[in-house]
């Protein structure tokens, strides 16, 4: 039986970045140093740590407003094991914060396994649309039963078919005579190499570019961001990226429940109320990153090939024909699977604001202009208490309602009438049922002090401004121009 893969993305710094905003939550007792210990298998100084640092500033601005002082103490480049060794450390209470992905993420939240079949979602709107309409809040409630809470998702980036051969791979069939694939991530590669009929090796990460070298394998698939991590790209023969991807990557941000318990609620509510703000500036930065650094492996040398539409059909047809193999292998995964094409059917049934959003901007260039617009919007709530400038970003493809209309505009209605439902609704939108109903049953004193005045969210409003513009993010692609 082939061995399960290990495997070590660098990209998963990220994540980590995601992911230590919120454990900025995590404190002992009511002290008012907060601590946390993070272990990530991406190294410190790489360029995607840069997410980390503006989500360490965000938690660091939220706390030094509510009085508490964030200390992380970061264990970076896989000292503290692989992933699996690390999940398995946060379990026994060693670490506070895991970010798995593809090759773990599925361990602990099983309903995500079926995300990662082959073209099932297809680019970020869909990811982003999967997640806002119920498939995130499914996950965080079956990741706190199993003793996690789960704060959040971040895309890695979109995994690209690789291959290294002198001339291209035009269909299924040649391909399965002429490469065998490197699986770093168990099942989900499983679910590509297996019904393309192209032999695998099990690899760890750090192994591929030597597998690579010495001619073990000759293809694999993987985001831009971990492709130019392990150097992949300047490997000879030349590396080809075969487009479209056959998957959006995605990965969690998970917190132990233990920690999560010890977490003093009027930092966990302030946190909450800006969470999906810290997740639309890690994706952004991830993405805007991606296309960086896929452009730059174009300028490199690497091959670009793009397959025309009934080439892309002859790839797809065997992936989509083995999900009914997949799923009569798996049944528990059933659910989950119709659930993301319920969800996708209804994001291209018709148009909606969402995919405004994401279509104004699909390749994430002009990011740090949507940042500085964002800033602006903020800064008129906060000079003169109306919501007009923040409700309008969303219709000019900006960023969602829900992420900070949405929580503004229940807080103040919280704030003028007392009626904390429709604040208690978001919230349900993304955190599990349990975790909202106790901060609204037992926690509503934490909960006045931080929305329940006009003056005080402001003051969260400038928390978020504050974040934002401390970054003073350019963006990858417009700084290499």
């Amino acid at each position: 039986m082939r061995s399960k893969p290990r495997v070590a993305p660098r990209q998963i710094v990220v994540l980590v970045g995601f992911f230590l905003a919120m454990a900025g939550l995590v404190r002992h007792g009511y002290a008012k140093d907060i601590q946390i210990k993070l272990g990530t298998l991406g190294p410190a100084g790489t360029s995607v740590a840069l997410a980390v640092e503006a989500f360490l500033d965000g938690l660091k601005t939220l706390g030094s407003h509510i009085g508490h002082n964030v200390k992380v103490q970061g264990y970076y480049g896989g000292v503290m094991g692989d992933e699996p060794e690390m999940n398995q450390k946060a379990r026994l209470g060693q670490l506070d914060v895991v970010t798995p992905i593809v090759s773990t993420l599925p361990e602990l939240v099983p309903s995500l396994e079926p995300y990662y079949l082959p073209f099932l979602v297809n680019n970020f709107g869909e990811f982003d649309y999967l997640m806002r309409r119920g498939f995130l809040k499914a996950m965080a409630t079956e990741a706190y039963k199993r003793g996690f809470v789960m704060l959040g998702t971040v895309t890695e980036g979109m995994y690209d078919f690789h291959y290294r051969l002198e001339s291209p791979i035009r269909t299924p069939e040649e391909a399965s005579k002429k490469l065998k694939a490197a699986n770093w991530t168990g099942t989900p590669q499983d679910n590509i190499w297996v019904p393309l009929g192209i032999p695998q090796v099990p690899a760890s990460v750090p192994e591929l570019p030597a597998y690579h070298k010495m001619g073990m394998v000759n293809a694999d698939t993987s985001p831009a961001l971990w492709t130019i991590g392990v150097q992949l790209y300047a490997i000879r023969p030349m590396l080809t990226i075969v487009q479209p991807s056959f998957f959006t990557g995605a990965a969690g941000v998970l917190l132990t429940r233990s920690k999560f318990e010890q977490i003093p609620w009027d930092f966990k509510v302030g946190v909450v109320g800006m969470l999906p703000l810290l997740m639309y500036v890690a994706n952004g930065q991830l993405r805007d990153g991606h296309y960086a650094f896929m452009n730059a492996m174009f300028k490199y040398g690497v091959k670009k090939q793009i397959l025309s539409k009934d080439e892309v059909q002859a790839w797809k047809d065997p992936l989509v024909a083995y999900r009914e193999t997949y799923l009569k292998k798996n049944p528990s995964k059933r659910d989950s699977y119709e659930m993301i094409k319920h969800i996708l059917a209804d994001y291209h049934k018709s148009p909606s604001l969402e995919q405004v959003v994401y279509e104004s901007d699909p390749n994430y260039k002009n990011f740090p202009d949507k940042l500085a617009t964002i800033s602006r919007a903020l800064r008129a709530f906060i000079d003169t208490g109306s919501l007009g400038e923040i409700a309008s970003l969303e219709e000019k493809g900006v960023i969602e309602k829900w992420r900070v209309y949405e929580p503004l505009a229940a807080a103040e209605k919280f704030a003028q009438t007392g009626d904390a439902g429709d604040l208690k609704g978001w919230t349900l939108k993304f955190l599990p049922d349990e975790i909202v109903d106790e901060a609204f049953s037992s926690h509503m004193g934490e909960i006045k002090t931080l929305f329940g005045t006009k003056e005080s969210i402001k003051t969260r409003a400038q928390e978020w401004l504050s974040y934002i513009e401390s970054k003073k993010y350019k963006g990858y692609q417009k700084g290499s121009e």
